[in-house]
């Protein structure tokens, strides 16, 4: 097996949310996502797209880019939209299942 790489996210602070004014209330703190396992990070707050979605497992964040993941094998389920083809996404890390994404429907 090879070397793994690891990727670490830097939260860069704009000039719009370094002033700790009353902005700061009505702007959400830029922050990173990390396995809730082994704690590497996934993703910055950046590329949240949405908190809108549900799983069978309760809330589903939907992201733009991650890193330290990697896929599992595609299988089809059967969604409330239909039948969709999926691929479960694990930590890079601990190889934990983290979510899902979609290949195809």
């Amino acid at each position: 097996m090879g070397r793994q790489m690891i990727t670490y996210l830097e939260v860069s602070e704009d000039k719009q949310n370094s002033d700790e004014s009353s902005q700061s209330l009505q702007r959400p703190k830029k922050c990173i996502y990390a396995c809730k396992y082994c704690n590497i990070h996934l993703a910055q707050s950046s590329n949240l797209i949405s908190k809108s979605f549900h799983g069978k497992t309760g809330a589903a964040f939907l992201f733009g880019k991650v890193v330290n993941i990697f896929l599992g094998p595609e299988s089809e389920k059967d969604m409330m939209t239909g039948k969709h083809i999926v691929c479960d996404i694990y930590c890079n890390i601990c190889k934990k299942v983290i979510g899902w994404t979609y290949v195809s429907s």
